[in-house]
Parts: C-alpha cells; sequence; structure tokens
C-alpha cells in the first residue's frame, strides 16, 4: 500500500498498477526470470535498445482501439526498424561513408 500526500488530501493506492514506473508490459520479464526489460536495454546502445524493447513488449501491451494482434505485429515492426537503422549505421561506418558533420568540418 502506497500513501501520496496532495496538498492536504492523502490518497492510498493500492494494487495499482504503477504505469509510469514498472508497467505491466515491461515487467512481466521480472515475473519471468528477476529483471526488467529497461536492466537489458539500459545496457545497450539506442537502436538495440529499442529493437530489444518492441521484441520483448510485443503480445504485453495492449492499445484501445487496437488488436492485441495488431499491436503485437505493430511493436514488432517498430523493433525491425530499429534494427534496420542499427544496420545501416554499421554499413556506413564499414565503408566509410562520410557523414554531413564530417563534411562541415573538412570545409573549416
Amino acid at each position: 500500500m502506497t500513501t501520496v500526500h496532495l496538498k492536504n488530501y492523502y490518497v492510498i493506492l493500492t494494487d495499482m498498477e504503477d504505469r509510469v514506473n514498472h508497467p505491466k508490459h515491461y515487467t512481466w520479464l521480472k515475473e519471468k526470470c528477476g529483471i526488467e526489460v529497461i536492466d537489458i536495454t539500459r545496457n545497450l546502445d539506442f537502436d538495440l535498445g529499442n529493437v530489444i524493447k518492441y521484441v520483448l513488449r510485443a503480445g504485453h501491451k495492449s492499445e484501445e482501439g487496437m488488436s492485441d494482434i495488431n499491436k503485437q505485429i505493430e511493436d514488432l515492426k517498430k523493433a525491425e526498424w530499429y534494427l534496420n537503422d542499427k544496420i545501416t549505421q554499421l554499413q556506413l561506418l564499414k565503408f566509410k561513408v562520410p557523414s554531413i558533420d564530417d563534411e562541415t568540418m573538412d570545409n573549416n
């Protein structure tokens, strides 16, 4: 049970999902193996963290007005987008394609 003091009123929160700090679509993993999704993703770069986040969230988050299957497909497509972005970044590094910032620095 959590007690919150708000402008001289006490609000008692019981058995409510903490949708900000620990939403169920990210904490389900903790029930299985003791870690939350953020425990994994905070140790990765942005793209790979998002790939893992959306893969692990797929099938665990609902959205009003969207079927659960469509939401799962959407999350997997988001994971795919971030994975493709990471692959593109690595390919640019592999072939040493200069970025706009690199060209600007060379001209100064």
